[in-house]
């Protein structure tokens, strides 16, 4: 599913990003292809207390803070989730990991509900 992501710390701008529904993670992740292209300096972010157990280990994780997500309903109709702080990970340089979506968490798919026909997923407020 796509969303627009929208910060304080972008300014005006939104940045489109391509999450995938993951009902065992716990909260909504960016990933670091989408960290790296919407230019995140994690070094000036709060880092959590506990990392992240990630694909090949635990991983550093980092808050930014005071995100909405915006999704595009169609004929010009949109709706807004605000949430207080999304993750950031970052695996690290060395890392072989390219994981090309972030991860749309339980935080946010508790507020809605969510649907299965014909191989396709809904998610309804």
């Amino acid at each position: 599913m796509q969303a627009y992501v929208s910060c304080p710390s972008f300014g005006e701008t939104v940045y489109p990003v391509l999450f995938l529904i993951d009902t065992g993670s716990t909260t909504t992740t960016l990933l670091d292809s989408d960290v790296l292209r919407l230019g995140i300096d994690v070094k000036k972010l709060k880092k959590r207390k506990m990392p992240t157990v990630g694909v090949g280990g635990l991983v550093p994780t980092y808050m930014l803070e005071n995100v909405t997500l915006i999704f595009d309903r169609g004929r010009g109709r949109f709706h807004l989730e605000h949430l207080d702080t999304i993750d950031v990970l970052v695996h690290g340089e060395k890392d072989d990991i390219d994981i090309p979506f972030s991860l749309f968490g339980a935080d946010l798919l508790k507020r809605f509900r969510f649907d299965y026909c014909d191989d396709i997923f809904y998610l309804e407020k």
